[in-house]
Formats: C-alpha cells, sequence, structure tokens
C-alpha cells in the first residue's frame, strides 16, 4: 500500500502543475470568449449581420468584363436599404478571401480562435455562373444563406433574369427580406414596418424609391410620379398593412392632386394602425381643404384625436404597453420613446414639432374659409366666410379675423411682443431695400427685438409658408388697414418665402422639394412674379 501511495503521490505532484495550468488556460480562454461574445450581443443586440461572399464564375460580360464587378453592385444595393451594421463586407473564410496561411494551423492559432470566436453572422454566398438556361440571353445566378460559426445553411435559392440590373436586384431583395424576418429582428421592429418573405414586395417598393423623384431631382411632370406609382401599387398588394409602402403610395398621388384617393389610402392605413401618429396626420392634412366651418367647431375631424395621441399621458400608455408580456415589442417601444423623450433647453422635441405644425395648419384651414373657392366652393365667399351676427359687415368681420388669424400664428412662431403681429410677419427688416425680382437668391430678413423665433420645426414652418400663400388671395375686403392689395400680395409672398428659406438652411430638414412644386396650397406664391423667380433659384423648372 505505501508502494501505490507514493507512487500516486508523485503522479499527482508531477502533473500538479500542468493541471493547473491547464485550468487556468481553460478559464481564461472562458473568459475571454464571454467577453467576446458579449462584445458581440452589445454591439449588433443578439442580431446577426450579413457578410458577403461572392464566388466568380468563369463566365464574362459581354464588354468582356470580369463577373465580379456584380458584388459591388450587390454591396450598394444592400448598403442603399439603411441597414447599417447589418451589411458588412466582405467576410473572410470564403472562396473570394485570400489564402489561409499554415500558420493558422498550429494549435496556437487553434487556441486563439478558440478563446476569440469568429462574429455571429449570416454569410451570403453568391455564385455567378453566366448563361445556364436554354435561352441564351437570360442569366442565373444562385444565393446561399449559411449562419457562422458552424456553417449551416439556413436559405438556398436559383434566380433567373434577362439583364444583371435585374439579377442583382432580385439577389438583394431576397437578401434583405430573409433578414428582416429573422424572429430577433422582427422583435426590434414596429409592426407597422414589417415585411413579408414574399420578395416582390420588397423588390417593387425598391424599384418605386429609385425612380421617385426625391431629393434634388425636382420634378413638374406628372410621368415620374405615375411610373413610381406603379412600382408602390405592386408592393402593397403584396405588403398592404406596411406603412412604409402605404405612405410613399399615398404621397404620389398628393403630388399628383389626386387628394380623394390619397385620403382613402389614409383612412385605411389609419383604420389599420389608428396608433400610428403621422398616418393621423397626413389624414388630417389630406382633408383639410375639404371641412366646412361647422366641422372645424365641432368634432368631425381628427384634430382633437390628434392631440390626444400626443399628450403625455397618451405617449406614456402607448409605451408602457409594449412591456406586456404578450406584446412584447422592442421596436414599438423605441418608437414611442421617440415621441416622449425631452429635449434641453431651446431643442424641440419630436411631439412639440408635431403639436406646433398641428396649430399652423388649423390656422391655415381657418383662413382658407375667407378665400373664394376653397372650403366652401358653392357659396359666396363673402357671405359663407363670415357670421356677422351683430349687423356688422362682412369685410369688418374679414379684416378683424385674418388680423387674429395672424396674432395667433405670431404667438406660434414668435417670442411675446408688443408690437403688432402683422407688423412682425409681414414687414422686413426697415434698412432691407434689395427686391426679390433684382436677386433671386435674396431672402427677406425679419429681425430685430419684436421677431425672436422660437423653435418650432421645419414641418410648422412649411405650413406657415402654406399660410402665406394662400393670404396672398385674400379678397380685398379681407386685407386689413393698412396694406394696399398690392403691398398685401408682396408682402405675402415675401413672408412665404422667408419660412422656405429657414427650411432650405437647416440642413436637418426631412421636406421633399418636389412639395414646393406641387403642393396647391403654394399655387398662389407660384403664380406671383417672386414666386417664379423663388422657383428658378430652387431649380424649380416648368
Amino acid at each position: 500500500m505505501s508502494i501505490v501511495s507514493d507512487s500516486l503521490r508523485a503522479l499527482g505532484d508531477a502533473l500538479a502543475v500542468p493541471l493547473t495550468l491547464a485550468v487556468g488556460l481553460a478559464m481564461l480562454i472562458g473568459l475571454l470568449r464571454l467577453a467576446t461574445s458579449l462584445r458581440f450581443l452589445i454591439k449588433h443586440r443578439g442580431l446577426r449581420p450579413l457578410v458577403m461572399q461572392v464566388e466568380y464564375g468563369k463566365a464574362r460580360l459581354k464588354g468582356g468584363e470580369d463577373y465580379g464587378v456584380l458584388d459591388a453592385r450587390l454591396l450598394s444595393y444592400l448598403g442603399s436599404d439603411g441597414l447599417g451594421g447589418y451589411v458588412i463586407a466582405p467576410g473572410a473564410g470564403g472562396s473570394a478571401a485570400p489564402a489561409v496561411p499554415a500558420e493558422a494551423y498550429e494549435p496556437s492559432a487553434a487556441l486563439i480562435r478558440l478563446a476569440f470566436p469568429s462574429e455571429p453572422a449570416y454569410r451570403v454566398d453568391v455564385t455567378w455562373p453566366g448563361p445556364a438556361t436554354r435561352r441564351s440571353d437570360e442569366l442565373r445566378a444562385t444565393v446561399r444563406i449559411s449562419r457562422t460559426p458552424g456553417d449551416r445553411i439556413v436559405a438556398t435559392r436559383s434566380f433567373t433574369e434577362d439583364t444583371t440590373e435585374a439579377l442583382v436586384e432580385v439577389i438583394g431583395a431576397f437578401c434583405v427580406t430573409f433578414l428582416l424576418g429573422q424572429p430577433r429582428i422582427l422583435r426590434y421592429t414596429p409592426r407597422w414596418e414589417r415585411w413579408s418573405q414574399d420578395v416582390g414586395g420588397y423588390l417593387s417598393y425598391r424599384r418605386g424609391l429609385e425612380v421617385e423623384p426625391r431629393g434634388a431631382e425636382i420634378s413638374t411632370s406628372l410621368d415620374d410620379y405615375r411610373r413610381a406609382l406603379e412600382h408602390f401599387h405592386r408592393a402593397a398588394g403584396i405588403n398592404p398593412a406596411n406603412m412604409l409602402v402605404q405612405l410613399h403610395r399615398a404621397s404620389m398621388l398628393e403630388l399628383m392632386n389626386e387628394k380623394q384617393e390619397a385620403a382613402a389610402i389614409y383612412r385605411k392605413c389609419h383604420i389599420l394602425w389608428p396608433e400610428h401618429i403621422e398616418v393621423a396626420y397626413r389624414l388630417w392634412v389630406a382633408h383639410k381643404s375639404s371641412y366646412d366651418q361647422a366641422e372645424l367647431e365641432g368634432a368631425y375631424h381628427p384634430l382633437g384625436a390628434i392631440r390626444t395621441q400626443l399628450s403625455f399621458r397618451g405617449l406614456l400608455r402607448s409605451w408602457l404597453l409594449t412591456w406586456r408580456p404578450n406584446h412584447w415589442n422592442p421596436g414599438e417601444r423605441r418608437y414611442w420613446r421617440s415621441w416622449i423623450s425631452l429635449r434641453p433647453w431651446a431643442r424641440l422635441s419630436k411631439r412639440t414639432a408635431y403639436l406646433r405644425a398641428l396649430a399652423v395648419s388649423e390656422l391655415a384651414v381657418e383662413l382658407s374659409f375667407l378665400l373664394p373657392g376653397r372650403n366652401a366652393p358653392q357659396a359666396d365667399h363673402g357671405a359663407a366666410a363670415v357670421e356677422t351676427g351683430n349687423g356688422e359687415q362682412p369685410g369688418v368681420v374679414g379684416k378683424r379675423r385674418v388680423a387674429r388669424l395672424m396674432s395667433r400664428l405670431a404667438d406660434i412662431l414668435l417670442h411675446p411682443d408688443d408690437e403688432p403681429a402683422l407688423e412682425r410677419l409681414l414687414r422686413p427688416k426697415a434698412d432691407t431695400v434689395t427686391p426679390l425680382v433684382a436677386d433671386r437668391a435674396y431672402i427677406p430678413r425679419y429681425e430685430g427685438p419684436h421677431y425672436r423665433r422660437r423653435a418650432v420645426g421645419w414641418l410648422a414652418m412649411f405650413n406657415a409658408a402654406c399660410f402665406f400663400s394662400l393670404a396672398i388671395r385674400l379678397p380685398a375686403e379681407c386685407i386689413p388697414d393698412g396694406f394696399t392689395a398690392d403691398e398685401w400680395r408682396l408682402c405675402c409672398g415675401q413672408a412665404s418665402i422667408h419660412e422656405l428659406g429657414l427650411i432650405h438652411r437647416d440642413p436637418r430638414n426631412l421636406l421633399d422639394p418636389n412639395w414646393l412644386a406641387r403642393d396647391p396650397d403654394l399655387e398662389p406664391l407660384r403664380q406671383t412674379e417672386i414666386g417664379r423667380d423663388w422657383e428658378n433659384f430652387v431649380g424649380i423648372s416648368r
């Protein structure tokens, strides 16, 4: 027994140091692996990005160029979707990557790979074999999506198209719809922005975005809008509850002056997603030219409901509902948090911006009751616009109403001051003498202690520009005292251009320039001389 004990003791002493080192190394590897996994989890919130791996075929394009150029087009298609960190390119370990050196197979390299695992991702392998069908003008490509680490294939499909451009588009749409359909990404996506797994819906949406006039592509031709609308119609047929598609579709109809069809789409969207605030706001804007004075003063319009939604109580309730176990949705929680987040000092919150935009839009609707042919097209504008009730002349009541609307608009746009609102809003700086018609780049300046701007947001500024534009068409009997008809039109046109100039100078604005060319409320401004000069200055050609 003593011999056995001595042998075991000697063996234990001999293995003590290696075992200690092995246990220490295993614990170090485990800690490093855990830290790396936590880093990936924090970096992507548990989401797997796409890693592009492109396999080049032997076929060549007609011009003799290698098919390897298609991977750049595919990456550009994926990156322009705005997926951000969910698309990285190109990854390692594929046929397009450099060869693995021999040193990588040494034990030390294996331990390093064990301690620092590769980033969890979906690897996309695309093979471009060239013509592979009976028709020589058709091209076929095979896509394989595998999950790494593990190299487990989770999706594969083959596509056949007539052109390389169409082939890249359909492959990109397949990759994006696969990624957006993953359970983790779905949990971070609001319900009204989810896509079906039918590639055709997302593909039509992207094609509509490509032909849609936007940004610097200001267009007054209806053909551009019709082409984009056709793609959005096809996308809406596949994804009828996706607000991204429906809002683009309705916007195209509004720009084509199809107000009733656009309002019908907004109404359906509001029924599907009554909690979506932007849809409710657009529904109000689409219907604002059809309300009469009785409806505006009553409860037959959505303004009251929108203001209730925008109250802190309503927004907080909607945010809290996303924490229910049966309605757990971090994407919608992020949406509601964007409305209730506070902004320090003079920074404007999203909620305040919409409330002030609603207030200015309501003033524009009230002003339209005084215009001939607006909101009461079958009645005389003088009798329909004002209800005297005390024997006063309609013109006197109209002037008083215009002054009251201007005063309310000044309360929204400007800080309080004792000077009359008409002077503050419609009179440029006293020493400004350069006429707009002489210098199209000139924007009227309204400065001084009586003209201190509030932070209202670009949406309220655009509504204010529409308000001043509509005021150009006020009948002579409603123009306030102290203004001739020509002075009134010039001052209102300058005030409208001033608001649009403030928007243009703010790079954070989201205004589509096509609304400058197509919005019906800006039509009075576009028909004036200074309005036409302003259009030429901003690049709107007719």
